[in-house]
């Protein structure tokens, strides 16, 4: 069987200009995050009658798509992307010519920092007005959660939208006009788009991988305690490892976080989300493949026949280059199946876990022995000393 010959469309400025890239050799390589990053598209195309210096010359700011798969199918679309940056070499082999594209647009509006509290706002009805006022269109799941009052303390929209999201157990990321803001737990149960074998992919499909175990301490709850100036009161949250996450954890540490919070809910909300991120996946790695349009970080996919790293994965980035080499397509992946801290085991079965909203401070105080701290967790997120 012949091997599958890669194809591309790209339209820049409104106009197809596909067929005057398929005259020089060009190299196109399309990077996909699944959170808080820009998406990218580089091009890189020889310039060997020089009008990529001239007529054609890229300019910062200006728009271009890109679609991208094979030529016996319909093609996947990588979204719209602004011009960030252009450049061109030469030497001994010729000339080229190279820009880059990120996700999300460039505009003055999005890289204004501002300064703006949101009251008696649910978190979808947030991002939702955000989403409305720079004129994206909002996908993905976004959970239940009410604000008394939340504050957009000199932040840009786009660094708002990321803080929330690491805050509430979401994702988040821009992809063209698109504002892609999901729930982690939805993640989860998601079915894999494609599953790779050990035995039957390898040096077919699947070219390389890499697993690796992740060297990390697990916790076994998460508490925030703030001292509302307004309030005069301690806003206190909690979360367990085995009621809210269904993960048991011989560990006995605890993430201390002193963050500004304005409701109960709001801090037991942030101490779950602290402490998912905290007990990360046991496996992570990457893969590498002959090339895969649909593909794409936020899918799930499944491994078998790696033994005890088999299981669902998460697709944390994609990277799909197409060379005069052919095709390629390499993901980095987070373990989903497998809620094994690294040094506890998944709870059973009977373990309950909280629904949205529910208190969480009297399952964090059922625990044995006298848990030692990790350290306190600051606004910026880093875990430092006590």
């Amino acid at each position: 069987m012949a091997p599958r010959a890669p194809s591309f469309k790209l339209t820049y400025e409104g106009r197809d200009i596909t067929a005057e890239f398929s005259q020089w050799p060009t190299d196109i390589t399309y990077t996909d995050h699944h959170h808080g990053q820009a998406d990218e598209v580089s091009v890189t195309v020889h310039n060997s009658n020089g009008a990529w210096l001239d007529i054609w010359e890229p300019q910062d700011g200006d728009v271009f798509t890109l679609d991208y798969g094979y030529e016996d199918a319909p093609l996947e679309p990588a979204g719209e992307f602004t011009v960030d940056e252009s450049g061109a070499d030469g030497d001994a082999n010729g000339d080229t010519v190279d820009f880059k594209g990120l996700s999300a647009p460039k505009t003055k509006e999005l890289r204004t920092e501002k300064h703006k509290a949101y009251e008696k706002q649910s978190l979808s009805e947030i991002v939702g007005k955000i989403a409305d006022e720079h004129g994206f269109q909002l996908e993905g799941e976004i959970e239940d959660l009410d604000y008394e009052r939340i504050t957009q303390n000199g932040e840009r929209d786009l660094a708002f939208l990321k803080r929330l999201a690491e805050e509430t157990g979401h994702f988040f990321t821009v992809k063209g006009q698109k504002l892609v803001f999901t729930s982690r737990n939805a993640l989860r149960s998601a079915e894999p788009v494609r599953t790779f074998d050990r035995v039957a992919d390898f040096r077919q499909t699947l070219t390389r991988y890499t697993l690796r175990n992740a060297d990390h301490v697990a916790a076994t709850k998460a508490e925030v305690r703030y001292l509302h100036p307004r309030r005069k009161k301690v806003i206190k949250g909690d979360a367990s490892s085995a009621e809210d996450l269904g993960l048991a954890t011989n560990s006995g540490d605890v993430v201390k976080l002193d963050v500004r919070v304005e409701s109960e809910e709001q801090a037991e909300r942030l101490a779950k989300s602290k402490l998912d991120q905290k007990n990360s996946p046991k496996y992570s790695g990457t893969l590498d493949m002959v090339g895969d349009p649909t593909i794409v970080a936020g899918v799930v996919i499944g491994l078998t026949s790696f033994g005890a790293k088999s299981g669902t994965y998460l697709v944390t980035k994609s990277t799909h280059a197409m060379r005069r080499s052919g095709y390629t397509t390499s993901i980095d992946i987070e373990g989903l199946t497998d809620k094994q801290a690294s040094d506890g085991k998944a709870a059973s079965s009977s373990s309950k876990t909280k629904k949205s909203g529910a208190s969480a401070s009297g399952a964090a105080g059922s625990g044995t022995g006298n848990p030692a701290s990790l350290g306190v967790m600051g606004a910026d997120g880093v875990i430092r000393p006590e």
